[in-house]
């Protein structure tokens, strides 16, 4: 789409395998990004699509840390989460409020810009729940996403989403 760069990084070395094969021109290490991500670059753009979410609270802020300084002054940063208050839907999973994330800001020059929810009813765990016959349902839900994706676009806001899209800017490096 354009990009004069493409870098990722991804703690299973499966999926940096996976990622290295299908986009041969990125570059793609296979890090721990609460221990720092493995280049001293900054990109235009840093987008950290369901993971901070995954994340233990012991590596929330210095993850998001690193994040931000991998943004150039003027950069995006885009992040998912729930954004609304903690809270934990599974054994994985910490949501987080946008307090939380402010407050990792508050010592960095980063401003948010906007937040967008982007889906409840296509996030299956939101409301099917888990369990031993989530394997069963799984397939069958995943046929009707088609639907799904129509009631998110009729129904979804901030207090429906069970995801949400966080917009920031960063300004200045510290």
């Amino acid at each position: 789409m354009g990009a004069g760069r493409l870098a990722g990084v991804d703690i299973s070395a499966t999926t940096v395998r996976r990622l290295r094969d299908d986009f041969p021109t990125a570059t793609v290490w296979e890090a721990d990004i609460a221990q720092g991500v493995p280049t001293n670059e900054q990109f235009d753009i840093v987008h950290a699509f369901d993971v901070m979410y995954h994340l233990p609270d012991a590596d929330f802020s210095a993850a998001l840390g690193h994040l931000v300084q991998r943004c150039r002054p003027g950069g995006a940063l885009l992040l998912t989460d729930s954004f609304r208050t903690q809270h934990r839907p599974a054994p994985h999973v910490t949501f987080r409020s946008l307090a939380q994330y402010r407050d990792v800001f508050s010592d960095r020059d980063v401003d948010t810009v906007g937040i967008v929810p982007i889906y409840r009813f296509l996030n299956r765990g939101g409301w099917l729940g888990r369990g031993a016959r989530w394997q069963y349902v799984a397939a069958a839900v995943d046929a009707f996403a088609p639907l799904y994706y129509l009631a998110d676009s009729m129904a979804l806001s901030m207090e429906t989403a069970n995801l949400s899209l966080l917009t920031c800017r960063v300004k200045h490096q510290r």
